[in-house]
């Protein structure tokens, strides 16, 4: 007799489910909108607002909402919502936190710079809803893209004297060479005219690179070359970027309104 009427209950919650869950209409996401929010040294917040409109007669108590967030498919960090209740017949306005592990930003970066500087963000997750005898989850995913423009920094058509040298440095290019995981490589080809009538004889140059005021870069490269007197030539500098400091200026870079102030110092040795 024990056994019947345990059957009978799971039963008759059983169509309490099915009877739930057959009058319960599909919530909408309406709009949505994402932007950035407070970011420290571990941490990046990311602030989405999320119109869901509720077609019931009755509220909706909106229990969770676990979220993941992706750059680039790479995995960076996790967030959620507070409770709150959708009102029936109408649109209401939840929020969602969700938080960037900026431990994982070097890793962002070498996808970052091998795709263009382009990268796409992508926040997965589901809401779900307390229908007291079931939680009825609703998925969602909210994309969004955003682009940077580094290089450009490193980019000069305006010619410029050289400190202390008969040299007028007249364009630069640059270009993103070979990334890894521990450096990026920045190759700039530098158009310069001796001005002087003898020869200058280069056997290499250090240089510096901060972003933000942040030194990212700081090395010497052997590189032999002679500019002959009144004449033009391209000269090649290969910079190279120690990603173990993107980390840093990835938070100087979102506080900064996502805008990069780029200082470059080369200082060639002449033999």
């Amino acid at each position: 007799m024990i056994v019947i009427m345990r059957i009978t209950v799971i039963a008759l919650v059983a169509l309490a489910i099915t009877g739930c869950l057959q009058v319960v209409g599909k919530t909408q996401l309406k709009e949505i909108n994402s932007k950035w929010g407070k970011v420290t040294e571990s941490t990046t917040e990311i602030i989405t607002t999320v119109k869901v409109y509720n077609p019931n007669p009755f509220p909706l108590p909106l229990k969770d909402i676990l979220t993941e967030v992706y750059i680039n498919g790479i995995k960076m960090g996790e967030g959620s919502a507070l409770s709150a209740h959708i009102e029936p017949n109408s649109e209401s306005t939840v929020i969602i936190t969700t938080y960037v592990d900026n431990s994982k930003i070097p890793q962002w970066w070498r996808s970052h710079i091998t795709n263009g500087e382009e990268s796409t963000v992508s926040i997965r997750g589901y809401m779900v809803f307390d229908l007291r005898f079931i939680d009825f989850k609703v998925p969602f995913e909210i994309t969004n893209r955003f682009k940077t423009d580094i290089l450009s920094g490193f980019c000069t058509n305006v010619p410029e004297r050289v400190d202390g040298f008969p040299v007028t440095v007249e364009s630069v290019k640059a270009m993103w060479g070979v990334v890894t995981d521990s450096q990026t490589e920045i190759v700039a080809l530098a158009k310069v005219r001796n001005e002087d009538v003898v020869p200058i004889v280069v056997s290499g140059y250090h240089y510096t690179i901060e972003m933000n005021g942040v030194e990212v870069a700081d090395g010497y490269e052997n590189s032999p070359v002679t500019v002959k007197p009144k004449s033009k030539t391209t000269l090649k500098f290969s910079l190279r970027l120690n990603n173990s400091f993107i980390r840093e200026w990835w938070v100087t870079h979102i506080a900064n309104g996502e805008k990069t102030k780029i200082r470059v110092a080369i200082k060639p040795t002449l033999k």
